[in-house]
């Protein structure tokens, strides 16, 4: 090729294309597509976590409103004034008296002693 050639082919403009490659309506489309799938996806994870199909995978299942035997769980509360809350937790076989308080921004915590009956009580 003779340099005049090689100039040429430099000096020729390189067609661009002048219409959208892809269409407003298709990439709508597709973004729904992948919104809906996300979507459906995250669902089914929610699911089977609750469920404990993943357990196999190390994911803990969910514990329901009632709450595993060795779980948290709630005994009582009660509001003792607009700014301070009082409740009675349980775990793992301890009960816990908690109180909270909003104007402190403070919260205080102590076991509970575990009533025990008198031998004089028990049922014979």
């Amino acid at each position: 090729m003779s340099l005049g050639a090689i100039g040429m082919l430099a000096v020729q403009a390189i067609p661009y294309r002048t219409e959208a490659a892809v269409s407003g309506g298709s990439f709508a489309g597709a973004l729904l597509t992948v919104a809906i799938v996300l979507g459906l996806l995250a669902v089914a994870a929610f699911q089977a976590r609750r469920r404990g199909w993943l357990a196999g995978l190390g994911v803990p299942a969910k514990p329901g409103p009632a709450g595993a035997p060795d779980g948290i769980a709630v005994r009582a509360s009660r509001r003792v004034s607009p700014a301070t809350s009082v409740h009675v937790i349980a775990y793992q076989g301890q009960e816990y008296l908690i109180v909270e308080s909003a104007r402190g921004a403070s919260t205080s915590f102590a076991p509970l002693p575990v009533a025990r009956p008198k031998p004089e009580d028990a049922p014979r």
